[in-house]
């Protein structure tokens, strides 16, 4: 009796401890699918939603560099980066965060590259048969 109570018990705590390892491993929220295009001010990252985040960190790096630099945090799912200089090739990767702290890897495999080109500068002025734009 004691033996098979021992057994049962042993085997409970075994269970337990399997399911609570598979738990915590489906809490950790997958990697976004990241966008990115050239907007007026900057360049607009975008995403898709997360299932299990709260929070997303948008990093970036310049083209063949290693080193991401955080550029940004926000709970939607995009994000303008305005600190980006033209004419640089960029990668951008977004890394989603739940409450517990449990974040997704970077992009693995090839990651895509942007080059931000800044919007052309115009001046207009009135003149005598509608506006002159130069």
């Amino acid at each position: 009796m004691k033996k098979s109570l021992s057994f049962i018990l042993a085997l409970v705590m075994l269970l337990s401890t399997f399911a609570t390892v598979n738990v915590l491993a489906a809490e950790a929220p997958a990697t976004p699918t990241t966008k990115a295009t050239n907007a007026l001010n900057g360049i607009s990252v975008t995403w898709d939603e997360v299932e299990n985040a709260s929070t997303y960190n948008i990093y970036r790096r310049t083209a063949g560099s290693n080193a991401w630099i955080l550029v940004g945090s926000t709970n939607e799912t995009s994000f303008v980066d305005k600190t980006v200089k033209h004419a640089v090739y960029y990668c951008y990767s977004v890394r989603a965060y739940n409450d517990a702290g449990d974040y997704s890897p970077y992009i693995s495999g090839k990651t895509f590259v942007i080059r931000y080109i800044l919007a052309p500068y115009t001046k207009t002025i009135n003149a005598i048969n509608g506006i002159k734009v130069y």
